[in-house]
């Protein structure tokens, strides 16, 4: 009977932290800076290409730098290939965090 107790305790603990949480990330979407989304969505192409590390760094030769890149050697080819994501600056940037907030 008691284990049944701590484990609905731990239970109801559990999905209060979780609450709280998804209520902060809806708060902080729906304060996000819809222009900046725009622009880093212009800046990322596709969906996936931030998580795959696509996005390009550079357009009509000027450096963005909203855009961490690298550089990755392509196994199948042997080549260069570039590598880039989203800086935490043009994140930060959207949903309005400032440098300290880390």
């Amino acid at each position: 009977m008691d284990f049944v107790l701590v484990l609905k305790a731990v239970g109801i603990f559990v999905s209060a932290i979780l609450m709280v949480t998804f209520f902060v990330l809806a708060f902080k979407l729906f304060r996000a800076d819809r222009g900046e989304y725009e622009r880093n969505r212009a800046r990322s192409g596709k969906f996936w290409d931030p998580v795959r590390g696509a996005v390009k760094s550079s357009h009509g030769d000027v450096r963005d730098f909203r855009v961490r890149a690298g550089l990755a050697v392509d196994t199948r080819t042997n080549t260069w290939v570039e590598q880039g994501v989203l800086s935490d600056e043009a994140i930060d940037a959207v949903l309005k965090r400032g440098s300290g907030s880390r």
